[in-house]
């Protein structure tokens, strides 16, 4: 089994994409026991999730499995935000939808090409189970005529502060590339930070340059 994840991911082929039921907007149907938890997913075949685990540690088996065009490769295991309905006792639920999580891993070197361009932090979490910085993000797309041009989102350690044996600082920096693709309408995109390997008790300093200005998120591991 493998997981699938980049450090610089190619936005555009993600944004607004999800895998779904059919929709059945009355009565007392699957929205009305609607969850929505980010959790790790896993193929069966190739575009179909068979089973997940969240971020809060429930292990789920969609019954049917949920097709998703967007994970092509079976057996392997994608970063996702789960949208299913819990009527039935766990594991077994019923999946609605299911839309692709960025993984974003901090680069041993630090790129020859830094691009900060605007977007939009929405939110910011540590998972309970304080394995990923999750992150809500708002970034601006549109059609163009080079279907080639994509903009990408990633992460980079500046530095890392504190004295020896002591709660170290890890100072982050969100990148993102535009990437000459036009600003016509803005599209959510969800992201995760692996931070497994930042000890706890450590402080997580992450800077992000929004259409708002710069902002500076803080958590503590």
């Amino acid at each position: 089994m493998t997981i699938r994840t980049r450090f610089a991911v190619i936005v555009a082929a993600v944004i607004m994409t999800a895998c779904a039921t059919e929709e059945n907007p009355t009565g007392d149907n699957d929205y009305s026991y609607l969850k929505v938890e980010m959790a790790m997913a896993t193929t069966g075949e190739a575009k179909t999730l068979r089973h997940a685990v969240t971020d809060g540690g429930d292990s789920l088996v969609f019954t049917p499995p949920l097709d998703c065009s967007w994970a092509t490769t079976a057996d392997s295991t994608y970063r996702a935000m789960v949208y299913y309905s819990c009527e039935d006792q766990l594991p077994n639920v019923r999946g609605i939808s299911a839309q692709q999580v960025l993984v974003l891993r901090m680069p041993k070197n630090k790129p020859d090409t830094i691009k900060t361009d605007p977007l939009s932090l929405e939110s910011a979490w540590i998972d309970s189970r304080r394995g990923y910085l999750n992150l809500g993000l708002y970034v601006m797309t549109g059609k163009n005529g080079d279907a080639d041009r994509r903009q990408t989102v990633g992460v980079i350690c500046d530095t890392i502060t504190g004295k020896s044996g002591e709660p170290q600082t890890y100072n982050l920096t969100l990148l993102h590339n535009q990437n000459g693709v036009p600003q016509n309408y803005s599209a959510r995109v969800y992201a995760s930070i692996p931070i497994a390997g930042i000890s706890k008790g450590d402080t997580i300093r992450l800077s992000a340059n929004t259409y708002d200005g710069a902002v500076t998120r803080s958590f503590v591991k």
